[in-house]
């Protein structure tokens, strides 16, 4: 049987005074050079932002949890767990 749930790290921090939040070790999320940000919005949970970024572009299933890592006075470290889409190979099995 293939593991279908993953976790990465999604990182909150402000640049040029402008929230943000930020994928590490999905290729596709991070963007070229680790450079990608999303726009972090206050007034909505981070597990919805996230769910909603990685549906989007077809990085997940769904999101099952959003744990904080560390913290500190420039950015928030998260670990997100995520059910992967199963491949139709693997689906139709």
């Amino acid at each position: 049987m293939v593991e279908a749930r993953n976790c990465v790290a999604v990182s909150v921090f402000s640049r040029n005074g402008v929230k943000a939040l930020h994928f590490s070790g999905i290729p596709k999320l991070s963007g070229h050079k680790g450079t990608l940000n999303f726009p972090f919005d206050e007034n909505a949970s981070l597990f919805a932002q996230v769910e909603k970024i990685m549906l989007a572009n077809n990085m997940c299933h769904n999101v099952t949890r959003v744990e904080p890592l560390r913290h500190n006075e420039t950015e928030s470290v998260y670990s997100v767990t995520y059910n992967r889409r199963l491949l139709k190979s693997a689906v139709s099995n």
